[in-house]
């Protein structure tokens, strides 16, 4: 079994530079290690964490001098435009340990209205049960409305992603799954 946890973050662009990222940041860090106390929590996912197709990388920070976890021991983190998954957390007797079994993507879909974006990560606990995730964001221009024709189909471009993924895994995969946080 795999305890995966899900959050839109709402950080703003400019937050990264601002005066307060390092505040932020350890705002940041205090969620997901609160989520994965309580909840115990194999994975952590956070969207807009910065602006739409943006994220740290765009403020010119480097993931890795981000201050998240600057402590032993430290999870995986990884970051994709305003996308952010950390796992390996320091798992103890009741969970098994979670790491990364291929390099993550993002794609971008076709949907040239609602810019959608899906990050696929592939995972394997310790007893060897493999998942690959997708995480789906979508922006809503203010006054725009979205009809759910437009909706279902970008799901299913999403699903259809994660079904590849899983078609040419060298390993078997159990069911591949989508969070979608728009």
């Amino acid at each position: 079994m795999f305890r995966i946890g899900s959050f839109n973050t709402g950080l703003e662009q400019n937050m990264f530079t601002s005066k307060r990222s390092l505040k932020i940041l350890r705002t940041v860090e205090y969620v997901i290690t609160t989520c994965v106390q309580e909840f115990a929590l194999h994975i952590m996912n956070f969207c807009e964490f910065g602006g739409h197709l943006r994220g740290p990388s765009a403020a010119g920070i480097n993931v890795k001098d981000m201050k998240i976890f600057d402590h032993p021991p430290s999870p995986s983190v990884s970051v994709h435009s305003n996308y952010l998954t950390c796992w390996g957390f320091d798992a103890d007797t009741t969970q098994f340990s979670v790491k990364a079994a291929g390099d993550s993507k993002a794609y971008r879909l076709s949907s040239e209205k609602i810019e959608p974006e899906l990050v696929v990560h592939k995972f394997e606990n310790g007893a060897g049960v493999r998942l690959i995730q997708g995480n789906l964001h979508t922006r809503i221009p203010t006054g725009l409305k979205v009809k759910t024709p437009l909706r279902q189909s970008t799901v299913r471009e999403a699903l259809e992603i994660l079904e590849s993924e899983a078609a040419t895994s060298q390993h078997e995969v159990s069911t591949p799954i989508l969070l979608s946080l728009a």
